[in-house]
């Protein structure tokens, strides 16, 4: 029990649309069933492991700064995908979407960092990505983004992507990357258990993408999402750069082209002093 005023609008500029909402108690019956806010059951169906049950091995190739892996998507021939943390949902491009025959609805905003775009969705039945010797995986009921990933972004970013696979996939799996001999493993979490070398970095979810802390010229930090899909080496976001003092007399600056969701723009180049990542350092 409390008294609340609400105010909405502006009681100056725009009168009419101008209301005040005075609150003195509220009542609610809470919910009947002791389990109404007990976690939901997972709704996902459970992954096909193509070989070995609980993990699977494949060959990936590393091009343009990408992670590339071929899939299949409703039964279709495989083509390239890329392997992409800083998507929040798999998506398809909309002119294979349209050849594969697979059915668009709906509207939907993705925010990139190259602005908005408008896309569609679409039912994916089953989703196969699979090495050339038959070991992969495939998980069944996705529904992913249709947007336009072939048009200008295909010289910039990401050449002829049938599509992007988000964390709507990754996130089903402990996944293993070892860029030096071009191996993507995906491990079924619950049995997961590291071993070898290595050096935990905490990290937290933002809007289903990865963020870790980041350290630039020893004294300026901040939260970086880890986006495999992200060709540059590092991207620092603007209010940050400005904050750091990134820029100045003594660092010389290089401007090209770069594109993602959204469209193409500029982004400038500098060399930094240091940058840390958890325990580890450059």
């Amino acid at each position: 029990k409390r008294s609340t005023a609400s105010l909405a609008g502006d009681s100056v500029l725009f009168v009419e649309g101008f209301q005040r909402l005075n609150l003195d108690s509220l009542r609610a019956e809470g919910p009947r069933d002791a389990a109404a806010f007990s976690p939901p059951a997972s709704t996902h169906r459970p992954t096909a492991w193509l070989k070995a049950k609980g993990v699977a091995r494949l060959p990936f190739r590393y091009k343009l700064g990408h992670v590339w892996v071929r899939a299949s998507v409703n039964g279709s021939p495989v083509d390239d995908f890329i392997i992409d943390t800083g998507c929040s949902v798999t998506a398809l491009d909309r002119a294979w979407t349209r050849q594969a025959g697979i059915e668009v609805q709906g509207k939907m905003i993705a925010e990139g960092v190259g602005g908005t775009d408008t896309g569609a969705w679409a039912t994916v039945r089953t989703l196969r990505i699979a090495g050339p010797d038959g070991d992969g995986v495939q998980v069944a009921d996705l529904k992913a983004a249709v947007l336009e990933l072939q048009d200008d972004l295909e010289t910039f970013e990401w050449s002829k992507a049938a599509g992007l696979i988000g964390y709507d996939l990754l996130g089903r799996f402990t996944v293993e990357i070892d860029f030096e001999r071009q191996v993507l493993v995906l491990h079924d979490p619950a049995i997961y258990q590291h071993t070898g070398a290595g050096q935990p970095v905490p990290m937290t979810m933002h809007n289903s993408i990865p963020t870790v802390e980041v350290t630039l010229n020893g004294t300026c930090a901040g939260q970086f999402l880890v986006d495999v899909g992200n060709a540059t080496v590092l991207s620092v976001n603007s209010d940050q750069v400005d904050r750091c003092r990134l820029f100045g007399a003594q660092r010389k600056e290089v401007q090209h082209w770069v594109g993602g969701i959204g469209g193409v723009f500029t982004e400038t180049v500098c060399r930094l002093d240091s940058v840390r990542v958890g325990p580890f350092g450059w």
